[in-house]
């Protein structure tokens, strides 16, 4: 099947792009209660405790932020995280069809009751609560023999790339370096 397309590329491409008119005017009919839900609406809470340990960020930020979130309507599950610098976060998923606005509203105010829990350092640094989506979106992977100089340079490209989406399609862009330089540029977006 495959050879008869290698040997006529140029019925392969109409054969493609009639699909692909095909697919443009099929979506253009489509009613929006049809669009599927993508992935659940998701909160992320967001802290800094300079100089703490993971460990200590998990006893004193992130189970005084997972035992405050409890009765919250519609809550799918949570997930936590805390590393070595000090960063912890904590996800908390809902269900399908949950608005993300009212989500957000709860779970500052849960979050609100708990403050005076937390450790100075972290009401110091502040606390962001963030709508997000469920997954990475788009992961950049930069390779290169001049590492520091293509990277860095790649990494700036990207991110005022990401900047930019934030502006013309009104998402939210965050970047996270998941490499060894600084300026690493993979990141995600999520729709506001």
């Amino acid at each position: 099947m495959s050879d008869f397309f290698i040997d006529r590329p140029i019925f392969a491409w109409v054969l493609a792009i009639m699909m692909m008119v095909v697919g443009i005017v099929s979506i253009t009919q489509l009613p929006i209660e049809q669009y599927p839900e993508v992935a659940p609406p998701g909160v992320t809470i967001s802290t800094i405790n300079p100089g703490a340990s993971a460990e200590t960020g998990e006893k004193t930020v992130v189970q005084v932020i997972e035992q405050a979130m409890t009765g919250i309507d519609n809550v799918l599950y949570m997930s936590s995280t805390a590393d070595s610098s000090g960063r912890s976060e904590v996800r908390i998923n809902f269900l399908p069809g949950t608005d993300p606005d009212i989500a957000q509203v709860q779970v500052q105010n849960k979050l609100q009751a708990a403050m005076p829990q937390l450790p100075q350092a972290v009401r110091d640094q502040g606390v962001k609560v963030n709508k997000t989506a469920t997954g990475v979106m788009m992961v950049v992977a930069l390779s290169a023999q001049m590492v520091v100089l293509i990277t860095t340079m790649w990494a700036i490209i990207w991110r005022r790339i990401f900047l930019s989406l934030s502006v013309v399609f009104m998402v939210s862009v965050r970047h996270r370096c998941l490499g060894r330089n600084t300026l690493c540029a993979s990141g995600w977006t999520r729709i506001n």
